[in-house]
């Protein structure tokens, strides 16, 4: 019997099962390639704290940075054992606490520059 389209309804129920369960496999793996949502999100809070560890935070907003780095550790330790929820929380709470040291320390150095330029005027 030649396959085609047109006599699949003569195929027996089993072999359509089987084909049908090939097919949802098939989709099913290619799916689980793709990378959870979680995994994205904690590259971005692991980008944020890699972009505020810089120098001048480091000297002017410590605790802030190392708050940020604690959550990104415990979000990488959530994920790591399967707890996704608590790692996407985790995972932004650490970019908030990363993007709020960098600001810290701008506003450090912003008051630094102000006093100079005050201290200048007199």
């Amino acid at each position: 019997m030649k396959l085609s389209i047109r006599n699949l309804s003569a195929l027996p129920p089993l072999v359509l099962a089987l084909a049908a369960l090939a097919i949802t496999s098939v989709v099913l793996l290619v799916a689980s390639r793709t990378p959870p949502q979680e995994e994205a999100l904690l590259a971005m809070a692991e980008a944020a704290v890699e972009r505020a560890s810089t120098p001048e935070t480091v000297a002017h907003a410590p605790a802030e940075l190392r708050r940020a780095r604690d959550k990104l550790t415990a979000a990488q330790e959530a994920l790591a054992s399967g707890d996704t929820v608590s790692a996407s929380q985790l995972g932004e709470l650490a970019e908030i606490d990363a993007r709020v040291a960098e600001l810290h320390a701008q506003t450090m150095r912003n008051r630094q520059a102000t006093r100079g330029s005050q201290t200048a005027a007199r």
